[in-house]
């Protein structure tokens, strides 16, 4: 299918959530840290679904962008 803004052609759209991650923090013996993510608050209503191409907004919810990626199946 082919983005409405650009036209160009899709075939998946990224998405664009506002949130907090909780990461957990550990130091191996050797001095090496390493994060792992454990959680994640969507703490805002922006949920933005976006071109990957010219990153113009395209929807706001999950729904129209599931239903838009369907129709080019």
């Amino acid at each position: 299918m082919n983005c409405p803004k650009c036209n160009k052609k899709i075939d998946k759209l990224a998405n664009i959530v506002s949130g907090s991650m909780e990461y957990t923090l550990t130091v191996s013996s050797s001095g090496v840290e390493h994060y792992e993510q454990t959680d994640f608050y969507n703490d805002s209503n922006i949920n933005e679904f976006l071109c990957p191409v010219c990153n113009q907004t395209l929807f706001y919810g999950e729904e129209e962008a599931v239903e838009f990626l369907k129709s080019g199946v």
